[in-house]
């Protein structure tokens, strides 16, 4: 199931165990929740959240009214560094139907011979906030056995071994946010992950990634959210610009210093819909990024930029330029309250004739 619609219902709370599902569209319109649970921005799958109708006071205004990635990130911001034993328990419960609880890894285990054997329909495994320290090996012969989805979000896991990885020669999603991953996950070998198209590697303290880092996926990785990885900044030359089919790229809260040229240079990702930068310290945005002729999402707030390419306004398929927080002198705070239509009317008046 992909589309969740409960519109026109008395809803007051949602149940954590929605957050594990691989939903595109959760229409929650006309209920009577008064917030959301943070782990909701675990959903990294989700396009659309409508939520008007809702008397929702504890997220901000421009927050609601922004893009939905823009609020899952937010969401995600509020989440407790330890996820709670409690929390994690009832995740293992509802992934591998142990009502009685218990070790995590051997309820893990346990799903993934699940899954193996037949027993499961559907061919992926979700473990987020369970507490697991390791992946069990039952897991990794279930990726031979064809395992088309892994979620281990929100974890302990402080590496995940490239060789075992290889061996999920058909998965398609890969969810590792939000644990203490220290070491780049993917294998070296080309194409050794020939069906991955989205790789979620957030919030986890990696430094460093060796080149050829995305070569295992290059030719079908379409959404890829390294926001909050050190080593976002300093990606090998020619990592990025491999990615050809790439469609979503998040990299919010990474340090990033400068903006990713390699991106726009030469050959332009010739399929991206969606840059997230925001929350990093570049101060300067190029006017190059123009060559993203596909771009409909923009997200550079909360950086040290001082001006912004009047050409940006040119760019026809943006429907979400996000600039709040910046230095900027030349745009007046009005103009950015006005949203992404009125902006890039007011740049295009800028171009020089």
């Amino acid at each position: 199931m992909s589309v969740l619609d409960v519109r026109k219902n008395r809803l007051r709370a949602l149940p954590l165990e929605l957050c594990s599902m691989q939903l595109s569209l959760l229409d929650l319109t006309d209920n009577e929740l008064p917030s959301l649970p943070p782990q909701l921005g675990l959903m990294t799958s989700l396009r659309k959240l409508p939520l008007d109708g809702n008397p929702l006071k504890s997220i901000r205004r421009e927050v609601l009214a922004g893009p939905t990635p823009r609020l899952l990130s937010w969401l995600r911001d509020k989440i407790p560094d330890d996820m709670g034993s409690m929390g994690a328990q009832r995740g293992d419960q509802v992934h591998t139907g142990n009502v009685f609880g218990g070790d995590s890894s051997t309820l893990a285990a346990d799903a993934a011979e699940k899954m193996k054997l037949g027993g499961s329909q559907r061919q992926e495994l979700s473990f987020p906030g369970s507490g697991l320290t390791h992946i069990p090996p039952e897991v990794w012969e279930a990726g031979e056995a064809g395992l088309q989805s892994l979620d281990v979000t929100g974890n302990k896991l402080s590496s995940i071994d490239p060789q075992d990885l290889s061996r999920c020669r058909e998965l398609v999603t890969l969810q590792a946010g939000r644990n203490a991953l220290q070491v780049w996950p993917l294998p070296l070998g080309a194409s050794s992950l020939p069906s991955l198209v989205r790789l979620c590697v957030s919030f986890n303290p990696i430094r460093s990634a060796p080149p050829g880092a995305f070569a295992s996926c290059a030719a079908t990785l379409r959404v890829l959210d390294l926001s909050g990885v050190p080593a976002a900044g300093c990606l090998p030359s020619g990592c990025l610009s491999s990615l050809r089919q790439l469609e979503e790229l998040l990299m919010s809260q990474a340090s990033i210093s400068s903006f990713p040229m390699e991106i726009i240079d030469n050959e332009p990702l010739p399929a991206l819909r969606v840059l997230k930068l925001s929350g990093n310290q570049m101060t300067d945005l190029p006017q190059g990024v123009t060559a993203l002729v596909r771009l409909e999402e923009l997200d550079v707030s909360n950086n040290d930029l001082t001006n912004v390419p009047p050409h940006i306004g040119l760019m026809t398929n943006l429907r979400s330029l996000q600039l709040d927080g910046n230095r900027l002198r030349s745009i007046r705070r009005p103009v950015l309250e006005r949203g992404t239509k009125a902006l890039l009317e007011y740049l295009r008046d800028r171009i020089p004739a």
